[in-house]
């Protein structure tokens, strides 16, 4: 399995949003890696959130390293729709040694998403 690519969601990032949501947000209802123990099963899942903080690359845009966490802070906001389509939350992906590295990790997460038919969403990262 693709665990071993993810790091867990950071608890503040979850916890300030969980504090601020309304009961009919996406981030009541989205399952999120949150700890070692907690890897979101593929089961029944549609849409699959990918965080990439990967800033090698990148000249001009400083920060964005911190792009997928200050996305999902937004995110979790938005309104759950009224026919809601399971989501899961991996967690921020691992960043390589090198950027290609993290480009051959993107796809291999891809790729094994893609095979069990769930949509991901890669949130942040470089020219990807």
């Amino acid at each position: 399995m693709i665990e071993g690519y993810f790091e867990p969601i950071r608890p503040e990032i979850l916890l300030g949003q969980q504090l601020a949501l309304s009961s009919d947000c996406l981030g009541n209802f989205v399952n999120a890696f949150t700890d070692e123990r907690s890897f979101p099963s593929f089961e029944g899942a549609k849409i699959a959130l990918i965080g990439v903080g990967e800033s090698r690359g990148s000249l001009v845009n400083k920060g964005c390293s911190t792009g997928p966490d200050r996305i999902r802070e937004k995110f979790y906001r938005l309104k759950r729709h009224q026919y809601p389509l399971p989501i899961i939350d991996l967690g921020n992906l691992r960043v390589g040694h090198s950027i290609n590295d993290t480009y051959s990790a993107i796809a291999t997460v891809v790729c094994e998403l893609l095979g069990a038919r769930i949509i991901p969403i890669i949130l942040g990262g470089v020219r990807i």
